[in-house]
């Protein structure tokens, strides 16, 4: 069974799982003037990430003052490692967006 593991304010990088983890579904609210793209990274700690330089093993965006509602993968998003987001302000920017966005995730161990 999937528990919810929410992000109220996603600014920089954060450490959503140390260990193995599965994505079923996610939702992202955009509360900021600003576009802003949503990186996961199948790393079990935020120093494994470089901004700008490391390659995220997903991404989605979300337009400015926009959500994206929940979305459910047929077969999980897995993070073998664990697992770091990240929202950046373009595609593969890793530059912080500074207003948080909200990040709800539906993980399995």
């Amino acid at each position: 069974m999937a528990r919810v593991h929410r992000i109220p304010s996603l600014t920089t990088l954060a450490l959503v799982s140390s260990v193995p983890v599965r994505v079923r579904a996610f939702h992202l609210g955009n509360a900021s003037i600003n576009f802003a793209a949503v990186q996961f990274f199948n790393t079990a700690a935020t120093a494994n990430v470089n901004l700008g330089v490391t390659v995220p093993d997903a991404e989605y965006g979300v337009q400015q003052g926009q959500n994206l509602p929940v979305f459910f993968f047929e077969k999980p998003l897995e993070f073998s490692q664990g697992l770091v987001m990240l929202a950046g302000n373009t595609w593969g920017s890793g530059i912080n967006i500074g207003a948080g966005l909200e990040v709800v995730l539906a993980l399995e161990s």
